[in-house]
């Protein structure tokens, strides 16, 4: 099998790309904007603006990958353009102009696409889209416009992987988990006082570390049946002030006050958000344990310290 992973110095498609090296013989390919200067010999790499499509689809044409993943995107732009163009129309460029290849496009998703759902029920592939954030709106936007396009043509094939929340090293401070390593990072180095300002702590989310993510998005996208989403999940529910005490206790600094911030964007936070993980069941064992999320929030945290430690920030 032959992987051709666009965005793959992000950090889903870091993660990706190591679990891709352990279960095949061929190279990968890389495509992003950003290169490392060095890296695996197993690693075919371009870089390139993901968004460029002639160039990309020169590259399938002599490459012939099997799989492509594209795992390019933004969260949070102050321009909404920038943000459609990224998360919506380039994929949808590119799928429009691979018509006939045959490979296997692999699409991002995010639960993002559900918005808000009655609390204690999990969310199920078949559930409406009511996203509440511009992110949200982009990403069901490029599903609903690249399922019909699957409609129309069998090659590519398309899948779209709906994936909650992912979480790890290297993951964004843009989100809760990150946001609070951060902080205590930056505590621990004497870079702030110790006292860390949070939103909702009230609010419950199905947690995945990006490892298990990496393996089961590869395990899924050779063996799932196309033109269908399917929710990247465990179908557990984790309370975000549990997150952050865990994380307290992992610190060499006791007694860090938490002051509780309140701003519009909690007016649309999601109270619950925990997806039905029996889609992806009927071909991977979904197994994540409470030790397996405390193994990543240690990891994390350790980044997040590292991170201090060289930058100052």
């Amino acid at each position: 099998m032959r992987y051709m992973v666009l965005g793959s110095e992000g950090f889903l498609g870091r993660s990706v790309c190591r679990e891709l090296l352990l279960h095949t013989r061929e190279s990968i390919i890389k495509l992003d904007r950003v290169m490392p200067v060095r890296d695996n010999p197993r690693f075919r790499c371009f870089k390139t603006d993901t968004s460029r499509t002639g160039e990309i689809l020169k590259l399938c044409d002599r490459l012939c990958p099997d799989i492509v993943f594209n795992f390019s995107g933004t969260y949070e732009t102050a321009c909404r353009d920038t943000l459609f163009r990224i998360n919506c129309f380039a994929p949808i460029e590119f799928l429009e102009q691979s018509r006939g290849r045959r490979f296997r496009l692999v699409l991002m998703g995010s639960a993002a696409e559900y918005g808000e759902s009655n609390r204690m029920v999990r969310i199920k592939e078949s559930a409406p889209l009511a996203p509440v954030s511009d992110y949200g709106v982009s990403k069901a936007c490029q599903t609903l416009m690249a399922l019909r396009i699957a409609k129309k043509s069998p090659w590519p094939q398309v899948i779209i992987a709906r994936g909650f929340n992912l979480i790890g090293p290297g993951m964004s401070d843009r989100f809760f988990l990150g946001a609070f390593a951060l902080q205590i990072a930056r505590i621990e180095k004497g870079l702030q006082p110790p006292v860390i300002r949070v939103g909702n702590l009230e609010s419950f989310r199905d947690l995945l570390p990006v490892a298990s993510f990496s393996r089961y998005i590869r395990i899924l996208s050779g063996r799932c049946a196309p033109s269908q989403a399917y929710n990247i999940c465990t179908g557990r529910a984790t309370k975000v002030g549990s997150v952050l005490e865990n994380l307290l206790k992992l610190s060499s600094v006791k007694n860090i006050a938490v002051i509780s911030r309140k701003d519009n964007s909690q007016s649309r936070d999601i109270r619950w958000s925990v997806g039905d993980c029996s889609k992806l069941s009927r071909f991977i064992k979904v197994s994540v344990s409470e030790g397996d999320l405390m193994d990543t929030f240690r990891k994390t945290l350790d980044w997040y310290r590292d991170k201090a430690g060289r930058y100052g920030k």
